[in-house]
Order: structure tokens, then sequence, then C-alpha cells
């Protein structure tokens, strides 16, 4: 199973760090993977509602373990064209309250609460009743609380 740390969350949410480049790194260090918040206008960046935190290019395509959520079109584009045109390509996904949105790499990034599936990430399963047996099905979880789930 996929253990996917949220903005680099391992142990609750920290919005004062969520989406830092230092704290995404510190969660990766860990072995985690870890959903990140990306803009593109020219440049990379990151943060949730607003592009926050500048980051070069390679940050994004050559960070392994990233999986790159795309908050706006232009960041999809780039992130789509460089798959496209055969080139490295991080794992990345664009989604706002869809069920499923389907994953770059094929998996499905699943909104919290809603069914899960085979190829489900499963986020944020603490705001939702799944059972243990239920996340077990899942291809991976993403969490701010990610370190809950390693023994699952």
């Amino acid at each position: 199973m996929i253990l996917i740390s949220h903005r680099g969350n391992i142990s609750g949410p920290n919005s004062k760090l969520e989406n830092k480049p230092a704290y995404i790194l510190e969660a990766l260090n860990k072995k985690y993977q870890v959903e990140v918040d990306v803009w593109y206008d020219n440049r990379w960046w990151l943060g949730h509602d607003e592009p926050q935190y500048k980051v070069e290019e390679n940050f994004i395509f050559l960070t392994p373990s990233l999986w790159v959520h795309c908050k706006n079109a232009e960041a999809l584009m780039a992130c789509s064209m460089s798959k496209i045109n055969g080139l490295i390509s991080p794992t990345f996904f664009w989604h706002e309250t869809d069920t499923y949105a389907l994953v770059s790499n094929g998996l499905l990034w699943t909104y919290p609460c809603k069914p899960l599936v085979e190829l489900s990430i499963c986020v944020m399963p603490e705001r939702g009743n799944y059972t243990k047996k239920q996340l077990k099905k899942c291809f991976g979880i993403c969490s701010d609380h990610i370190e809950d789930y390693k023994n699952l």
C-alpha cells in the first residue's frame, strides 16, 4: 500500500508548514510519498489556495514520490504536455469535488468519504467511516495523519 503525506503532514495538519519545500523534503526523507499543491505561471509554485513558495521545475519533475495536485489549468497543461512529449513527467492530477479523478499513473484519486475501489488512493480516510477491511482494499492512502496508517 502506498502511504502519501498530505502536503508534507505526517502527524496532523500544520497549516504554517504545508507545501513548504523543506517540509515536503522532510516527509520524503521519512520514506513517505507526498501530495503537493502546484501552480504554474511560467514559474512553478507550491501552495494550497494560491501560489506561495517558488520552486524550480526540477523540484516538480525530478523529486521522486511527489503526487502533483495541479491547482490551475496552466499547471495541468505543463504536466500533460511533458507526458505527451515523452519527457520526464511527475505523477499528477486535477480534482475539485469529483468522486474519482484519474491520476497520470492510472490510479484513482478518491474524494474523502466516497466509495473505495481497488485502484483508489483514499484521501483523508479519517473523515470517513471506512473499516480496516475497506482501507486494505485500496491502493493507497493520503492523509495529514499518514503515520497512523503505517501498520495497516
